[in-house]
This record gives structure tokens, sequence and C-alpha cells, in this order.
């Protein structure tokens, strides 16, 4: 077996660390672990809807910052409550939430807060929120909102938060694994907190008006971009790329050309501009073809004549609507020194796509919670539980997880 060092604090072996260090520092990590998913795709959304409604929002200091807090707690509440139920319903987290109907829903979504960038009308607080709550419409507005964001930023995270669900389907319990999802969520909030309170401060400065409107414009075409991250595993990476580079382009484009209002303005978006033209040539420059891993469809026979072979094995659990695996099959599996490496190995793709009896059977078999997970066995058959891989990995450190198989 390979030499596996003992795991820091950050490892994200979440289980080993409760064990080893305790509930007070696994929160931590859990904690910081949250303030990390502030740089996952999915919840790039969430700035564009915290500008938009708390700039329509008054108030001195201490409203704002009530506000922001209630903002924070609903989208707190919202992805632990997302996160139990993923936790303690046997499903691999994410694969509800990335059925293609819900993956409409969230490309719809994006578009319709695209829309009220532009201006074709304003996110309030619901009215039956509003009519009900009276003087405390408000917080209870920013509570809702913060429920629906949490929504927003539920389906690209999972596989940050395996190790997570791993512990808490361990211990059973649904108080244990709300206060964890509760601290997770409260770190992804964190940011949001001072956005927050600094949009609704914004909404108040005298002649604030044209620069956030340009910055809505710029961040309405972001979310037209996001539309087609979502519907990413339905249109394929042709159109996703295609899509997501237009919309920024166009971005681009529309605030470059728009007439100018003033010299300070001007400035704003010509950076915003330059902004969204970088991004998008990340996604229409033509991408050099190489080599990649290649993969056969995992069966028991090719397991058992590896055994005799004496050669060890590397499974992909993945599924079609997994984004993170087409990052790995992008990224990680075309990189030179993995393709090498991985000529010693007999590779195996499980497809986890559908739900059915072999997919609970495989699932069932290696423990899997989450897509993707790559699985290590040794030259007997033997899993090397230390360096199973849940999520994406970056070409180095994933090869030196294989190096460390024998």
């Amino acid at each position: 077996a390979p030499e596996v060092e003992s795991p820091s604090l950050f490892s994200g072996d979440l289980g080993r660390t409760f064990e080893d260090r305790g509930l007070g520092l696994t929160l931590l990590v859990v904690f910081v672990l949250g303030l990390a998913l502030n740089l996952t795709p999915c919840v790039y959304p969430l700035i564009p809807l915290t500008i938009a409604f708390f700039s329509s929002q008054t108030g001195g200091r201490s409203r704002r910052v009530a506000l922001a807090s209630s903002y924070v707690l609903g989208l707190a509440a919202m992805y632990s409550a997302l996160g139990v139920f993923s936790a303690l319903s046997g499903m691999l987290f994410g694969a509800w939430l990335q059925l293609p109907a819900v993956l409409i829903f969230f490309a719809l979504l994006m578009i319709l807060l695209a829309a009220s960038m532009f201006g074709a009308f304003e996110i309030r607080v619901p009215h039956f929120i509003s009519d009900r709550a009276g003087a405390r419409g408000g917080l209870a507005g920013a509570a809702t909102m913060g429920l629906l964001a949490g929504i927003v930023a539920a389906p690209c995270v999972g596989p940050f938060i395996i190790s997570l669900i791993a512990l808490v389907s361990q211990k059973g319990s649904v108080a244990f694994g709300f206060i964890l999802f509760f601290v997770l969520a409260l770190g992804l909030g964190l940011p949001y907190l001072f956005l927050g309170i600094f949009s609704t401060a914004a909404a108040s400065m005298p002649r604030s008006g044209p620069w956030m409107v340009q910055i809505k414009q710029a961040l309405g075409f972001v979310l037209i971009a996001m539309a087609f991250y979502f519907l990413r595993p339905l249109l394929g990476d042709t159109v996703y790329h295609w899509g997501v580079g237009l919309s920024l382009l166009v971005g681009a484009l529309f605030l470059l050309l728009m007439r100018r209002s003033s010299q300070g303005a001007f400035a704003l978006r010509a950076v915003l501009g330059v902004t969204l033209f970088a991004a998008s040539l990340f996604f229409l420059w033509p991408r050099a073809t190489g080599p990649a891993v290649q993969w056969a469809s995992y069966d028991e026979a090719s397991l058992a004549a590896a055994r005799v072979q004496g050669k060890p094995v590397i499974i992909d659990f993945y599924a079609d609507w997994c984004l993170p695996c087409k990052e790995l099959d992008a990224r990680t599996f075309t990189d030179s020194a993995v393709v090498s490496e991985s000529s010693r190995f007999v590779r195996l793709k499980a497809d986890l796509t559908r739900p059915g009896p072999s997919t609970s059977r495989l699932t069932e078999q290696y423990a899997i919670l989450g897509v993707p997970t790559i699985v290590f066995l040794d030259s007997s058959g033997k899993e090397i539980a230390p360096v199973r891989l849940t999520g994406f990995e970056k070409p180095e450190p994933f090869l030196e997880r294989m190096k460390s198989v024998r």
C-alpha cells in the first residue's frame, strides 16, 4: 500500500478531521470550505441577484446590516435543508438537481434575472410576504430572497461537499447534519453579507444610478452566459462554448459602443467591456486537442482480467449531467504526463447517469456518494481508500495519486 501522509487540517477528509480534531475545528474547516464554494460558477449569479435586490433598499447602517444578515440566514437555511435532504435521501448528490427539467428551470431563471438587470422589471419583495409581515416585510423579504439564492447556488457545488455528506450519513443525525451544512452555508454567504450591506448603502448615495446601471448591464450578459452553463449537459460542449463566448462578446460590444454620458461613466464601461471581451476570448479561442486517457466501459470481466495480469485499475464513476466530470475529461485526462502514467493501469468508466438497478448496485458496492469519484485498485484488486478522489483535481496532484498506486 502507498504511504499516505496524515491529513492536514484543511485536507478535505472531514471524517478523519472530525475524529482527530473534534467538532470545533471541523466546523472551522467546513466554514472555510463554504467560503471556497464562492469560486464555483453556480454561485456567480448570486452577485447580480444580491446587488439587484439590495440596491432598491433604503435605511441606516443598522437596517442595512439587518437586511443583509436576514438574506444570508435565508440562504443558509435553504442550503442546509438541501444538503441534509441529499445526505439522508440516499441519492447521488446533485443528481436530482441536474435533471433536464431542473436544468432548464435554472437556465430560464438566469434569463429572467438578466432581464431584471436590463431594467425589464425590478426585483422586489413578494407581496404575499410584505402584506403579511407589515413593518418586518423588509427583513422577511430579504430572508426570502436568500432562500431563492440558496436554490440558485445548489446545483454545481456537490462534488465539494461529498465528504461532508459522508460524515452526516455516518453519524445518522439530522441535527448534526443541519449544523454542519448551516456552517457551510454561512461560509458561502459571508461575502454576500458585505455585498448586501454595500449595495444597500450604495442605493442611498447621491447620483449612484449611472454606474450601478452599467454594472447591472454587464452582469446581465454574465447571467445570459450562465444560462448556457446550466444547459451544458443538454446542449453539449460546442454549443456551450459558443453560447457563453458570444453572450460575453455581445456584452462587451454593447458596453464599449454605447453612447457616452460622462468621462467617468465611459471609463467604467470601458473596464467592464474589456473584462467581458477578455472572458469571451477564453471560450471562443480555438482549443488545441491532443491525446487523452483512453477508457473502456466498466464490467466485471475487465476487473478479473486486471487481477490475472497483475495490473492496477482506475475506475472513473461519472454522469452525463456532471459538470466537474467534464472538467476532469477536458483538463486532467488530457495532460500528457497523466496520459503516459495511465498506460500501466486498466482504465474503466462507470456510467451513473441514469438511476436503475445497475447504478444502485455500483453506488452501494463502491460507496459512491457523488460524481465524479475516482477509485484506485491495486494489482491484487483491492481498493486503496486513501487515494480515492471525489470532485475535480488538477493534473499535477492527480498524477501523484496515480504514482502512489502499485
